[in-house]
């Protein structure tokens, strides 16, 4: 069969939520800093971004990763994120994958047991702690860029309903609110209304609620809705939820999710400084988050958090791409 693109992937996932990180097949992206490539990509390269998101080789939920040059010497890679609607300031499920992946396939040397990567993204410079037995990676922590709560106790109707949700940073903003208030369970059975109201959320409050990031005024607008619950497992603080873009469920808790909702917390008064938060994800499976510390950020007293997680690989892909293909650009099927 005569084809004219090739690309090889390696997909893994962080408790149910996928990221398929693109290893070969693409060229060298031009630019400066990692903003640059950005912009080169998605000038030069979003035909590659629908075609392993999209169906028929993805699909509605999916996640991926570039891998690319740092900003300066100072970081061991960039990571540019991406999603069926676009590229991503941030996914912190996606540094737990991309990490496990670049260190047990070999694309990233971490001597020793423990090592940490520093990693470059669109909202800021990240750490990584890698955890290992053998060749396996067990677990990775990573201090994630600072976050903040924007709003506390809003309200809004959606659906007929009158929501009290909190508008936080956790590297990109999120609506909170408790799915309780709401009639909903956090569960897989759950899943199409979790959607549909997260969805719903989303499209009431975002032209409401448009807030920037002090330093970084392209990071704006409601990127997300968390949605959370009681938890199921006496390990856990909480069961939450992820509704993003077009109405997407993150399988797992959401790792900047979970650092907007921390900020939230701390906030209140909920949740101080060496404290840890454990949340589940809709599939049952936790991230363990802990205020590291605190810093100011313009105008808010930020926290410093560091989430715990861990990704397990599933495949390595080989994609071709048939030139006389109708669908060669995926669609979607939501």
């Amino acid at each position: 069969m005569e084809t004219d693109l090739l690309i090889n992937t390696i997909d893994a996932h962080v408790w149910g939520q996928s990221l398929r990180i693109l290893t070969s097949g693409l060229p060298p992206l031009q630019g400066r800093s990692l903003r640059e490539k950005a912009v080169r990509f998605q000038e030069n390269h979003n035909s590659i971004r629908r075609l392993l998101m999209l169906e028929p080789r993805g699909h509605a939920d999916m996640t991926g990763c570039l891998i690319t040059e740092s900003d300066d010497d100072g970081a061991d890679l960039g990571l540019l994120f991406m999603h069926n609607e676009g590229l991503l300031p941030f996914s912190g499920h996606g540094i737990i994958a991309a990490v496990t992946i670049a260190a047990e396939a070999g694309l990233l040397k971490v001597p020793g047991r423990a090592g940490t990567v520093t990693v470059d993204t669109l909202c800021g410079r990240v750490t990584a702690r890698i955890c290992r037995e053998g060749s396996s990676v067990t677990s990775v922590i990573f201090r994630n860029v600072p976050s903040f709560a924007v709003k506390l106790d809003q309200t809004a109707n959606v659906l007929g309903r009158d929501l009290s949700f909190d508008i936080a940073y956790g590297g990109g903003f999120f609506a909170v609110a408790d799915a309780e208030s709401l009639d909903l369970r956090i569960d897989i059975g759950h899943r199409a209304e979790l959607a549909r109201w997260g969805k719903a959320i989303k499209e009431r409050i975002g032209p409401l609620e448009c807030p920037a990031h002090p330093f970084m005024s392209e990071i704006a607008g409601i990127e997300g809705v968390v949605l959370f619950g009681p938890p199921g497992a006496a390990r856990a603080h909480s069961r939450s939820t992820v509704v993003f873009a077009d109405g997407q469920l993150d399988r797992s808790a959401g790792a900047a999710g979970t650092c907007a909702r921390m900020a939230a917390m701390f906030a209140r008064g909920q949740l101080a400084v060496g404290e840890s938060f454990v949340q589940e994800g809709i599939a049952g499976s936790p991230l363990v988050g802990t205020i590291a510390g605190t810093v100011p950020v313009g105008p808010y007293l930020a926290i410093v958090p560091e989430v715990t997680g861990r990704a397990f690989i599933t495949g390595t892909h080989q994609f071709i791409v048939d030139p006389s293909d109708p669908l060669r650009n995926g669609f979607l099927l939501n």
